[in-house]
């Protein structure tokens, strides 16, 4: 902040006068900007107020919000993985049901009356992995693969359908880094294993 000297010697009052008015304006104006800068914390209020510093305050603000995305991609990646975990966990213990009910009926000794009550456990069973199989998270289809909206799970007749595929769904945690954000129904509960046919 300057000001400019106003001078007596042969300089007329009226341009005196205009000088000085100019110079208090100014000043009044770099005190308004001060001030304003000071209440609202923010040194630029125009991109023409300072121009290098703008388009750096712009590209410092994409690289936030760029940063803010990885951390809420991680966050859903590692809540969709915690949710597969917890499938999982359901899927074996649903499997265990399954395997003791069919040990039950394996000795002989049963009745046509205990093999019933054993397919009805059993069908139970089925559709309780078929729920599990199908659990979703952000509308997304945990196990579903490249399509995510479709379930890749159903019951036909006396079988299960899987309709989804082995594709990973994959997410940005950093610039030009990528995670994966599922897992395939073949790796984690084995859909195109010799033991899955039949």
């Amino acid at each position: 902040m300057t000001l400019t000297p106003v001078g007596s010697g042969r300089v007329p009052f009226s341009i005196q006068s205009q000088m000085a008015i100019s110079n208090i304006t100014r000043r009044q104006k770099e005190l308004t900007d001060v001030a304003t800068e000071l209440s609202t914390g923010r040194k630029l209020r125009l991109p023409s107020d300072n121009p290098a510093d703008a388009v750096r305050a712009s590209i410092l603000q994409r690289a936030k919000e760029q940063q803010l995305q990885f951390r809420s991609n991680i966050q859903q990646g590692t809540t969709s993985l915690s949710i597969v975990e917890n499938s999982l966990k359901n899927f074996s213990d649903a499997l265990d049901v399954a395997k003791s009910v069919a040990i039950s009926v394996v000795d002989g000794t049963k009745t046509d009356a205990d093999y019933q009550a054993a397919k009805v456990q059993i069908d139970s069973v089925i559709d309780q992995l078929v729920t599990v199989a199908n659990q979703k998270y952000l509308d997304r289809f945990s196990f579903a693969g490249g399509n995510p909206t479709t379930p890749p799970f159903k019951r036909d007749g006396n079988g299960i359908v899987f309709t989804g595929d082995s594709s990973v769904l994959e997410s940005l945690q950093g610039l030009g880094q990528l995670f994966s954000a599922s897992v395939t129904a073949d790796s984690s509960i084995g859909v195109f294993s010799s033991a899955g046919y039949g």
